[in-house]
C-alpha cells in the first residue's frame, strides 16, 4: 500500500521541488495573479459603486438631469 501512495505522490513532490529550485518563476506567477486579480476587483468595485448608487455611469447620466459630479 505504502509503495502504491509513494507512485501516487513522486509526481507531484518532483513538481514541488522544481517549484521550489525557482522562486523566480513563483515570484512571476503571483505578480500576474496579484494584477489580474486586481483588475477584476477594480471592476467589481466600480459595479458595486454604481448599482448602490454611490457613483453613476454615463448612460445613468444621458437619462436624468441630474448633474455630472461624482459622489466617490
Amino acid at each position: 500500500m505504502a509503495e502504491v501512495i509513494h507512485e501516487k505522490l513522486e509526481p507531484l513532490q518532483q513538481k514541488v521541488q522544481e517549484y521550489m529550485s525557482e522562486p523566480q518563476y513563483i515570484e512571476q506567477v503571483l505578480d500576474k495573479g496579484s494584477e489580474r486579480a486586481s483588475v477584476i476587483a477594480q471592476q467589481t468595485w466600480q459595479d458595486v459603486k454604481i448599482r448602490v448608487g454611490l457613483e453613476l455611469n454615463e448612460s445613468v447620466y444621458e437619462n436624468c438631469q441630474l448633474p455630472k459630479k461624482r459622489v466617490l
